[in-house]
């Protein structure tokens, strides 16, 4: 935190700090930062070349951002900013303004990514209805191509024993083929699949980073692009050994199997 202006005494009257959000230090590219003053502050956060377009307009009458703008360009920029107390949102006309926090939120926003247009216009942002044409999408690729239909080949099942760091389990693991095929689209899209399902489990250490996930934990399934049982398999050991490095170190053994 630094002081820009201090009041009489020792009371500050007005100061800012940031923050950094890079994973790599590079405030430039990504961070934020807050400029306050007593029972007020403005904010301020950025973001270079993010791939997705939007627009938003945002009032709440709780929490602490009363207003919020925001804009992305894709490859360009984001950048948001918002007040965090405004006494006049209040009067606004809400969304079915009860009085319960939070209710008379409301917002106007457009978006485009995954190939479609979302907007929302006038309405709660944590609120959406099916069917109603002020909080909607519309997908591109389905209107003009025809909406994915998806089916699968049958499964092949195989019973495998197999082993991670020393110790053998057994392991049911099914081969399949998923398409999906739009109507109006000549080249469908095939992924060879796998489910690899592990009864016992794998233990593994628990990610702690809330109160119930400090004790083990174990792995029991595992769904991935694969075409051979082998390919499944592998893949399921990499889950478990990458688990347990990150939250157990490389040394880390089940206390109990």
């Amino acid at each position: 935190m630094r002081t820009l202006v201090r009041g009489k005494g020792e009371e500050t009257s007005l100061w800012w700090h940031s923050q950094v959000l890079d994973k790599q230090g590079r405030m430039w590219k990504y961070g934020r930062a807050w400029l306050h003053w007593p029972g007020n502050s403005i904010g301020v956060c950025w973001s270079l070349f993010r791939e997705r377009f939007g627009m938003r307009l945002a009032f709440s009458d709780t929490g602490d951002h009363a207003v919020e703008v925001g804009i992305s360009l894709p490859f360009l920029f984001s950048l948001w900013l918002h007040i965090a107390r405004a006494k006049w949102v209040k009067r606004l006309p809400g969304v079915k303004w009860t009085g319960k926090w939070g209710s008379g939120d409301r917002e106007i926003y457009i978006r485009f990514h995954d190939g479609a247009l979302w907007w929302t216009l006038w309405r709660h942002d944590n609120v959406h209805k099916s069917g109603d044409w002020r909080d909607s999408n519309f997908h591109f690729d389905d209107f003009f191509l025809g909406r994915n239909q998806y089916s699968e080949s049958e499964r092949a099942t195989h019973h495998v024993l197999f082993p991670v760091q020393g110790i053998v389990y057994s392991a049911t693991v099914e081969l399949y083929t998923s398409t999906w095929k739009r109507s109006r689209w000549p080249w469908p899209k095939i992924v060879n699949r796998a489910n690899v399902e592990v009864e016992t489990g794998v233990p593994v250490p628990g990610k702690g980073e809330n109160g119930w996930d400090m004790e083990d934990d174990a792995i029991y399934g595992l769904t991935t692009e694969a075409g051979t049982v082998m390919e499944a398999l592998g893949a399921f050991r990499q889950s478990v050994i990458r688990q347990r490095t990150k939250y157990g170190g490389e040394n880390w053994e089940p206390s109990a199997e």
